[in-house]
Formats: C-alpha cells, sequence, structure tokens
C-alpha cells in the first residue's frame, strides 16, 4: 500500500488521532503525577488502578446514565484516560529489570 493510499485511509486516520489524543493525556499525567511516580506501582497496583478507571467507564454507558444515551465526549475521555494510564504502567513496567 502506498503512502498516499496509506494517509487518507479513514480508519487509520481516526486510530491515529486516537493515538495522538491518548499521547496528549499521557503527557498531561506525567505532568500533573511526574514520571517518576509511575515506577513505584507493583503490578497489582496497575491492575488495580486500571480496573477502577474501567469502573469510571462503564458509568459512563447508557446502561449506567438510565437510557439509550450517554454523554460521547465523556466516553471518549475517559478511554483516553484509560489509554494513558495503561501506556504509562507498560512503560514503567517495562523499565523493571527482569
Amino acid at each position: 500500500m502506498s503512502d498516499d493510499v496509506e494517509r487518507r485511509d479513514p480508519d487509520r486516520e481516526s486510530r491515529r488521532r486516537a493515538l495522538d489524543e491518548v499521547i496528549e493525556e499521557l503527557e498531561y499525567q506525567d505532568q500533573r503525577w511526574g514520571m517518576t511516580h509511575d515506577r513505584q506501582h507493583t503490578p497489582e497496583e496497575w491492575h488495580v488502578i486500571l480496573s477502577v478507571w474501567l469502573g469510571k467507564l462503564a458509568q459512563e454507558t447508557p446502561m449506567f446514565q438510565g437510557g439509550n444515551k450517554y454523554d460521547k465526549a465523556k466516553f471518549q475521555k475517559r478511554l483516553r484516560q484509560i489509554g494513558a494510564i495503561a501506556i504509562a504502567a507498560h512503560a514503567a513496567l517495562s523499565d523493571e529489570p527482569e
């Protein structure tokens, strides 16, 4: 696939935008908490942190909102936050010695 065709692929563009937004969220979290903060967490703590945020995501779904509608922007914000947390966890744990 040529670069021109790949660049125009709407699915790829949508994913790239989503990744850019997750990276922006990760940078915000790094400013707020500091990058060394992440290295303090154990795998179990990362699991709990992600589970808490997945619970917050669940609360944004129509089932928890009491109807068929939901706040799409808020739901996507939660997804960005979870993505950033997952990346931070992966990076922090990758830096650990085996």
